[in-house]
């Protein structure tokens, strides 16, 4: 059986980085997956994955570098985001602006309601 040189497995590992990099941005470019039901966030996991998997990145290593506060606040404001879109908080404040606000200042209202509104989305 044959022996793998260190320095061809070291080119092989690089090789794998860049091919799951380069797949990766791929679809972060195009918005999704051509063929497969993959988006962004998809694409993100499969790739983290892979990098751990194929031994690119140690997993002790891809555990340190998350930032759990980040994700646990990431977490609570798409938990606060869903609660007020299940109430129907936008679709009232859309209503509001429709009812409340003149036509000539309507694309004024719309523009400030939305970037008011804009870190709740």
């Amino acid at each position: 059986m044959h022996q793998i040189s260190s320095l061809a497995l070291s080119h092989a590992t690089v090789m794998a980085a860049y091919l799951v990099f380069g797949a990766s941005y791929l679809v972060f470019a195009l918005g999704n997956f051509p063929g497969l039901k993959i988006d962004r966030p998809g694409a993100a996991i499969i790739g983290a994955v892979a990098m751990v998997a194929l031994r690119i990145v140690p997993a002790r290593e891809a555990l340190r570098t998350v930032d759990f506060p980040t994700i646990v606040l990431l977490f609570s404001m798409m938990l606060i985001v869903a609660s007020l879109h299940l109430a129907g908080f936008f679709e009232w404040t859309a209503e509001s602006v429709l009812k409340h606000v003149a036509a000539r200042w309507f694309l004024p209202a719309v523009i400030f309601t939305s970037e008011f509104f804009r870190p709740f989305s």
